[in-house]
């Protein structure tokens, strides 16, 4: 049996990550609702302002029956999505919309059994093209009876979404913010953490535990002796009885030799466990042979490769030739419009105005997916008839001038005539 035929029967959501770390008051049914106007609304919802969902449908996503009662409960919480103040990305995952506050709902009408809705300007920017996302499935949405496990489900399938894999150890948050997000930012929870951690977190780990396919441990760290922070051990528990084809379960699988070959050289700590949960066999094993390769080399010195390997890891350093690999799998095809490209566009200190519309050039042509891999983290330089370009990738240069030159020089030259001639150099992260 094919998984990806399974799904084509959910239904699934790509619920936008700045979304998903939101704290409000909103109730258990106002959160359900807004997910499944979100899942309604969602193939029409960058160019239509207004979206439809017939109330017969909406009360059986909610097992809800219908009656007067009903009516009158549904028109309630309706209505308190175009009132409560929701302040979304509190967890600042989304380096793009920093802090964000608005009401669920722009307006909201019912007439003749079909509810009309709009969502306000942020909702329509960042749930039309989620980059960052929780895969939502709205029918395990409805087995969940708590406000608190809906919430912690979330969080935790955003983490499993954004990271690829079955099995993850989420960040660190303190509890006074995990408390806001969960019971909101007045909550009398939040004075106490073993008062938190009893009414709230351990009942809503138990119904997710015993209701989803998740499986969820709670982790503790402590300052001074007192809980300052908490994360959790999230694992997806995988169908039994062959439901997975021998090709898909191998997506699922984890490399232990290649975990082993990273414990060898940074040792057995908490640190390994995280970035094992949190990056791709992939990934590590791209950082691993970067690292190989400059310890091998007389050109470069490592003066901490326990600290080199761990930053490789973390912020993706790779060989040159996997990074040749890496951009030939990139589309440069751009799939965001130019005004929406140039707010992923930032130019770092010391950069004149210049620089930043030659960013903007070399994100258009090249596409976002190469950009963001050789000259979002690099340092652009105009001097005279030349541009340099300071690169933290040890292999960066070489493969830059090898394989970019000629369209890079092309397109810095369209913004300055004056430039002839374009340098790469290697800034190393300082470890």
């Amino acid at each position: 049996m094919n998984t990806r035929s399974l799904e084509i029967t959910k239904r699934l959501l790509l619920k936008h990550t700045a979304t998903v770390h939101s704290s409000s008051r909103l109730t258990m049914i106002q959160k359900k609702i807004f997910n499944l106007f979100i899942y309604k609304a969602f193939p029409t919802i960058k160019d239509d302002k207004y979206h439809t969902y017939t109330v017969t449908d909406l009360l059986r996503s909610l097992n809800w029956s219908e009656d007067s009662h009903i009516n009158d409960r549904l028109k309630e919480s309706l209505a308190g999505l175009t009132r409560e103040n929701v302040k979304w990305n509190v967890l600042e995952k989304d380096r793009k919309n920093k802090w964000v506050s608005s009401a669920c709902l722009a307006d909201v009408s019912i007439k003749n059994g079909i509810i009309e809705y709009s969502f306000g300007k942020f909702l329509r920017e960042v749930l039309h093209n989620p980059n960052i996302y929780a895969k939502i499935d709205l029918d395990v949405q409805g087995s969940l009876e708590s406000r608190d496990s809906l919430i912690i489900w979330e969080i935790a399938m955003e983490e499993l979404s954004s990271k690829k894999c079955n099995e993850v150890v989420t960040s660190w948050i303190e509890w006074e913010k995990m408390c806001s997000i969960t019971s909101g930012e007045s909550s009398s929870y939040s004075k106490t953490y073993s008062l938190y951690k009893s009414k709230v977190l351990k009942k809503a780990i138990e119904e997710i535990n015993a209701k989803t396919d998740l499986s969820i441990h709670m982790l503790e760290q402590k300052e001074s002796r007192k809980i300052k922070r908490i994360a959790f051990k999230v694992q997806r528990q995988l169908p039994l009885g062959g439901l997975f084809e021998p090709e898909q379960k191998e997506i699922f699988s984890r490399d232990l030799k290649l975990k082993q070959n990273i414990l060898q050289i940074m040792g057995n700590s908490e640190k390994i466990e995280q970035l094992w949960a949190q990056h791709t066999d992939e990934r590590l094993r791209s950082s691993l042979r970067f690292y190989r390769e400059v310890l091998s080399s007389s050109d470069h010195q490592v003066k901490n490769p326990v600290a080199f390997l761990k930053k490789a890891i973390e912020e993706g350093w790779c060989s040159a030739e996997d990074a040749a690999t890496l951009v030939k799998t990139m589309s440069f095809e751009n799939n965001l419009d130019k005004p929406e490209m140039s707010k992923l566009i930032f130019t770092k200190p010391g950069e004149i105005d210049k620089v930043r519309i030659i960013r903007q050039h070399l994100c258009e042509e090249f596409g976002l997916g190469v950009y963001h891999a050789w000259f979002n983290d690099a340092i652009f330089q105009l001097v005279e008839d030349k541009c340099i370009i300071f690169h933290p990738n040890l292999y960066a240069p070489t493969y830059i001038m090898q394989k970019l030159y000629h369209p890079l020089l092309k397109w810095i030259k369209n913004v300055d005539p004056n430039i002839g001639l374009v340098e790469v150099q290697n800034k190393q992260y300082e470890l």
